[in-house]
């Protein structure tokens, strides 16, 4: 199956620059703690870009797209897929998923303590 990054994504590149329209307001609801999806929106919420290399690495859980579809389709969280080349030998059109969090979103939890 060729995976080729899907140029007309809302939640991609083309999105962020739309600039000129105001984003919706944001009502996040917050995941279990301690479940990978508080794991993954921790992260995200740092400013971190993350590929599921770098969330195997810190959790030994390949599941990132799954994480990062709960986080923002169940709790409302505004995570950017950006779709990058990962190409491998067998796979040379090979794309990854990389995910990081809309800047307003990481503003509005600075300072709120969220356990």
């Amino acid at each position: 199956m060729n995976k080729t990054p899907n140029r007309a994504n809302d939640t991609g590149v083309l999105g962020e620059q739309l600039s000129f329209i105001e984003a919706e307001p944001l009502c996040p609801s917050w995941p279990t703690p301690g479940t990978l999806d508080s794991i993954a929106l921790e992260m995200l919420l740092t400013g971190q870009t993350l590929t599921h290399p770098d969330f195997q690495r810190a959790t030994q859980s390949w599941r990132l797209a799954a994480c990062v579809e709960r986080i923002r389709n169940h709790h409302g969280w505004p995570v950017i897929t950006v779709e990058i080349p990962a190409p491998t030998r067998r796979r040379p059109s090979r794309v990854i998923g990389q995910y990081h969090m809309r800047p307003d979103a990481i503003e509005l939890v600075k300072g709120i303590d969220h356990a």
